[in-house]
């Protein structure tokens, strides 16, 4: 739990049941609620329609709603887990995977053990101008970490095989929404340059170049 979130008085009992009546649950989560530095509620995490019903995740369905969505559902600072889930798999990873170390040690989970998601908003997480995540994202040159887990996570054994052909497809836009992100990062931070290559890669034009540079007598 974070320090500077603010909890709703009933998510250890709502959470602890949940674990209770599943025993084969190795971690739950619950939603949350977005507060400002003051805790004024300005906006509520929004689940994907498609898992609205979801309170179970197998490793399918969640590297299948991982591909498709991001990560909009498992909020970390709601996150109960099982100790010895936790020691299955080893904890965060916090030096190679960084800000995504904790989606990192989901996907590892979820490979021993169903994740939960309680439906309830039992979390106001609170936003406020500093902090580090929304730094990140507003000056982020760097492929964000969501890639490095995911590609870590589809290649363990059988876990590509879960997931579908559209979940794949769905992946490889999020990939390119990426690099358009971190082109215009890099250009607003005056790395004008970067951000043209970027975006002349994506465009193909990187590519041709490429080729004719390199292109040479045949026969």
């Amino acid at each position: 739990y974070h320090a500077d979130d603010a909890y709703d008085q009933h998510i250890v009992e709502r959470e602890l049941a949940f674990l209770s009546a599943h025993t084969d649950v190795g971690a739950v989560f619950c939603l949350d609620r977005f507060i400002d530095e003051s805790g004024r509620e300005y906006g509520r995490v929004r689940v994907p329609p498609a898992l609205a019903e979801s309170r179970l995740f197998d490793a399918a369905l969640l590297a299948e709603s991982l591909l498709r969505y991001k990560n909009a559902f498992l909020r970390t600072p709601s996150v109960m887990f099982r100790r010895a889930a936790f020691d299955a798999v080893g904890g965060f990873d916090q030096e190679r995977f960084g800000i995504a170390a904790d989606l990192d040690m989901w996907t590892r989970l979820s490979l021993q053990w169903r994740i939960g998601l309680v439906h309830e908003y039992l979390l106001g997480y609170r936003h406020y101008t500093a902090q580090w995540s929304k730094q990140y994202e507003r000056m982020r040159t760097e492929p964000e970490m969501f890639f490095a887990v995911m590609d870590r996570h589809l290649s363990r054994p059988g876990v590509r095989a879960l997931v579908s052909t559209e979940a794949l497809t769905s992946y490889r836009v999020w990939r390119v929404r990426d690099e358009a992100e971190r082109a215009a990062n890099a250009y607003v931070l005056g790395d004008r340059a970067a951000g043209v290559r970027r975006r002349d890669w994506r465009c193909g034009r990187g590519r041709h170049r490429s080729r004719r540079a390199g292109a040479g007598p045949r026969g």
